[in-house]
């Protein structure tokens, strides 16, 4: 709808939606660590990842009044200002979270009962990929090199010099530690744009217009696609297409 109407969404708001959006990987990076260790009987791995996870939920309320971050990104902008003290919150927060995620993953990578049922198990091979058109962290883990957020980067990404992790063994062991690596990016990209973020706007009002657009986005499970029709000022098509 802003490609459409060509709207100049507040630079405020960009830095903003970033922040969620880093925030929404973290979160559900965090419960694919932790549902790897559960599911290869290592509850023990997965609790620090849970309470992790837990914590970045709970800072998502205090930002946005939603656990899982809805209800605040619109066209034009966001609903509703964040309020700079609970940012710089976060910020702080993010050094010692980064702290315990290494910890967290240490203990379960020096265990070598994980390692033995991480390697070589549910291989991705690399060929594979573009035929089934695989993206995100399963795609990378294979030794693909695809990120949307720079191969295409939208809002400011092009402002983070962001790399693209990859593994190439595509196993259970390489998706770990993409997810492991891209959470570590998030939250450097969360400070980097709490540091860089100035007051401002955070919304401007649309005037409907006739039209069509797609826009591609990087979720935490790779390539999301929105494809919308605007016909008579009413939106007529809508398809998504998801990376899960």
């Amino acid at each position: 709808v802003e490609k459409i109407t060509r709207c100049p969404v507040p630079e405020r708001a960009w830095y903003l939606r970033t922040i969620l959006l880093e925030m929404e990987r973290i979160y559900s990076h965090l419960g694919d660590l932790a549902g790897m260790n559960v599911d290869i009987s290592f509850p023990l791995g997965a609790s620090e990842f849970f309470v992790l996870r837990e914590e970045m939920l709970r800072f998502n309320a205090n930002l946005t009044g939603s656990r899982f971050l809805k209800g605040l990104i619109c066209p034009g902008g966001l609903k509703k200002d964040v309020d700079s003290r609970e940012l710089f919150k976060l910020y702080s927060y993010l050094d010692s979270f980064s702290r315990r995620l290494r910890r967290a993953s240490d203990f379960v990578l020096l265990n070598e009962s994980v390692i033995d049922r991480f390697d070589t198990t549910g291989v991705i091979k690399k060929e594979l990929v573009n035929p089934l058109n695989i993206t995100g962290p399963a795609a990378r883990a294979s030794g693909v090199g695809v990120d949307n957020r720079i191969d295409h980067p939208y809002g400011i990404y092009h402002y983070f010099g962001l790399d693209i992790r990859t593994w190439d063994k595509g196993d259970v062991h390489s998706r770990y530690d993409v997810k492991l690596s891209e959470i570590q990016d998030s939250v450097e990209i969360i400070q980097k744009s709490v540091s860089a973020i100035k007051s401002g706007s955070v919304i401007v009002e649309i005037s409907p217009k006739d039209g069509y657009s797609l826009g591609v986005v990087e979720s935490a499970r790779g390539q999301n696609l929105h494809w919308v029709y605007i016909k008579n000022g009413l939106i007529d098509r809508y398809k998504i297409r998801t990376a899960s």
